[in-house]
């Protein structure tokens, strides 16, 4: 019984220090290490609305952001990049406080990279 407890008291703590991507975890400034990819900028509006710039770090242009959504603790985002027409599928999901992996899928490829925090 002891060892019961013991483990459901050590899962308990397991699921609560688990980090899930919520609008705060996303403020600041977030790119790859190689510095390809997309840079990423968060920060909240004096209405509390989450706001987002998504730059490609290739061109220096915007990445159009069809639909974000945060859901169950990961991060989603629908993009299209209007220049080359390339729509493409984000899902992010955190590993520590200053760094998430994301699953990039479009019509061509799918792609994990692991973005961090800068600023």
């Amino acid at each position: 019984m002891k060892t019961i407890l013991t483990l459901l008291v050590g899962l308990s703590a397991l699921i609560t220090s688990a980090q899930g991507i919520t609008e705060e975890y996303l403020l600041g400034r977030w790119e790859q290490d190689n510095k390809k990819g997309v840079i990423m900028f968060f920060s909240i509006d004096v209405c509390g609305e989450l706001n987002y710039n998504i730059i490609s770090a290739a061109t220096g242009g915007n990445i159009k952001v069809l639909k974000a959504k945060i859901e169950e603790g990961e991060f989603y985002l629908n993009t299209v990049n209007e220049v080359n027409d390339w729509y493409a599928l984000h899902k992010y999901t955190a590993i520590d406080k200053n760094t998430m992996e994301v699953v990039v899928k479009n019509e061509y490829s799918v792609h994990k990279l692991i973005y961090k925090r800068i600023k």
